[in-house]
C-alpha cells in the first residue's frame, strides 16, 4: 500500500541528495525500524554500507530480496547495544518509525543510543508524522491509498499524549470484497520535543523543519 517500490526508493535518494547526505568517514549506516528497506537500498546507492534492523522478517526478507549489498537484523532497536564497536557515521530512523515506540522516554533513550554509537562528526536523521493537532469529525477519516484491487482507510482517534490509529483494509476476493480490521497505538512527539531530545543527547540540530505533515530532524554530533 506504499505505492510503487522504486519510486518510493526515488524519493528517499532525492531526500538524502537535498540534505548533503553521503558517506565521508566509516562509510556505515544503520537504518532503525528499517520496513521493507526503501531508505536503506536508497543509502546504499549513495554508497554506505547500510545495515537495516527491524522486528519483521517478512519486511526484512523482501529488502535482501531487492537489494543483496544491504545487510538485515532482525531486532529491537530500543537496545542498540548489539551495535557496539560498529562506529556508523550515520543512523536514520524514518517513516514514522518513531511514533511507534511506546513513549517519548522510549524516544530519548533511542536518541541518546545513537549519539553514543556515532562516530565523531556523524549524523542522525528522524522522520515522522506531526500528530499533535488531533483531528475532528470527519477529518479522523484518511483514505489512504487504494487501487482496483484493495482500498485502506485509517481513523484517528486521539486518546491524549497519544493517537489510535484503526486500520480498515478491503481487498477484493472475486466479485466480492473482504474487510481486515486493526488498530495500533503512535505517541504524539512535537517537531519542538524531538529536537530538544536531540540537543539534550548532545547533537547540534542542522535542520528542524515541518513539511506535508511530516516532521524532519537531523543532527550532528560534534
Amino acid at each position: 500500500m506504499f505505492g510503487d517500490y522504486d519510486a518510493m526508493v526515488r524519493t528517499q535518494r532525492a531526500f538524502f541528495d537535498g540534505h548533503s547526505i553521503a558517506p565521508n568517514s566509516t562509510r556505515v549506516a544503520l537504518d532503525l525500524g528499517s520496513g521493507p528497506g526503501f531508505q536503506s537500498i536508497a543509502l546504499s546507492q549513495i554508497g554506505f554500507d547500510v545495515l537495516a534492523i527491524d522486528t519483521s522478517e517478512e519486511l526484512l526478507r523482501e529488502l535482501a530480496g531487492r537489494c543483496g549489498s544491504v545487510k538485515t537484523l532482525n531486532r529491537d532497536f530500543r537496545d542498540l547495544s548489539f551495535a557496539m564497536g560498529s562506529r556508523p557515521e550515520l543512523i536514520v530512523c524514518m517513516g514514522d518509525t518513531l511514533t511507534h515506540l511506546g513513549s517519548v522516554d522510549e524516544v530519548r533513550s533511542v536518541i541518546r543510543q545513537t549519539h553514543a554509537l556515532l562516530v565523531p562528526k556523524g549524523r542522525v536523521v528522524l522522520t515522522f508524522r506531526d500528530l499533535s493537532v488531533p483531528r475532528k469529525d470527519v477529518d479522523r477519516f484518511i483514505p489512504v491509498r487504494g487501487d482496483a484491487d484493495r482500498i485502506l482507510t485509517s481513523f484517528l482517534e486521539d486518546a491524549g499524549d497519544s493517537v489510535v490509529v484503526f486500520d480498515l483494509l478491503h481487498e477484493r476476493a472475486g466479485a466480492d470484497w473482504t474487510l481486515t480490521k486493526s488498530c495500533y497505538r503512535k505517541i504524539k512527539l512535537t517537531k519542538a520535543a524531538a529536537s530538544a531530545i536531540a540537543v539534550e543527547a548532545g547533537f547540534r540540530v542542522e535542520t528542524d523543519q515541518l513539511k506535508n505533515g511530516m516532521i524532519v530532524v537531523i543532527g550532528l554530533k560534534d
